[in-house]
């Protein structure tokens, strides 16, 4: 033994969820080097440039596990601070837990009964509003934990998020430098999960395609893909890596909040 203090339960369940989450990110990005989305563009009869996307290669079904015990962690994080704020002013039990709920009405009997002798801890967790409505993150991160204890959190891939548009001007003068815009992301209004091989995902229509021979703009294309959490979960079509961070982030949040009680 080194005599040192050991960490609190909510401190080394942070610590493995920003491993995994790492570890995640790493993989998809390993994913995304190998191109497994690559677009073909084509003409169509009418005149429509149609461009598909060919799908080589799908994210393995690890990372739906993976994902899972990333959300666990963080859940594990709040309950573990609970009984902690709990044995500051009484005796943590088997219900002791950190509470949310699906509506703020139904928060002060469930914290009566998860924070059990500890007042002001109940007052604290209620300035976190973790409710739907209150702290949708909180929320979130409740349910896609249930929904793992029964099965598992699907990760699909090949889900079209955006549409990325570029515009370059050539200049009105012999010898101008071209200068490109920032580009414009157009989101989708519904997002297909997956998007098959041979899918169209972008169309131009053959009326939008006629420019002028001395147009002093280009307009350029691309389509962006993402790995995202399946339709029958708690966050359909949801990009796995930014909602993950999002959630970690207002896990650390709320404990942040929480620390002065403990």
């Amino acid at each position: 033994m080194d005599g040192s203090t050991p960490q609190p339960g909510f401190t080394v369940k942070l610590q493995r969820a920003h491993f995994l989450l790492s570890e995640l990110r790493e993989a998809m990005n390993g994913f995304f080097r190998e191109r497994p989305y690559t677009l073909e563009a084509a003409e169509a009869p009418n005149g429509d440039l149609v461009t598909r996307v060919r799908v080589s290669a799908e994210p393995p079904l690890e990372w739906s596990a993976l994902a899972g015990d990333i959300v666990h962690n963080l859940r594990s994080a709040l309950d573990h601070v609970a009984w902690a704020l709990v044995a500051e002013e009484g005796q943590p039990d088997e219900w002791t837990c950190f509470p949310i709920t699906d509506k703020e009405r139904s928060f002060g009997d469930r914290a009566r009964k998860a924070l059990r002798g500890a007042p002001e801890a109940r007052q604290m967790v209620r300035g976190l509003s973790p409710w739907r409505d209150g702290n949708e993150d909180l929320w979130l991160l409740h349910r896609l934990n249930i929904v793992d204890k029964h099965r598992l959190l699907l990760v699909v891939g090949s889900a079209s998020t955006g549409i990325g548009l570029r515009m370059t001007f050539r200049g009105f003068e012999e010898g101008d430098s071209p200068i490109t815009m920032d580009p414009i992301v157009l989101q989708p209004k519904n997002i297909e999960v997956p998007v098959l091989d041979e899918a169209v995902v972008f169309r131009v229509l053959a009326e939008a395609r006629k420019q002028p021979a001395d147009s002093h703009f280009r307009t350029d294309h691309d389509v962006r893909f993402d790995i995202v959490f399946g339709l029958d979960t708690p966050a359909p079509a949801a990009p796995v890596g930014p909602l993950l961070e999002r959630l970690l982030d207002a896990t650390e949040k709320a404990i942040q909040h929480l620390m002065p009680r403990l």
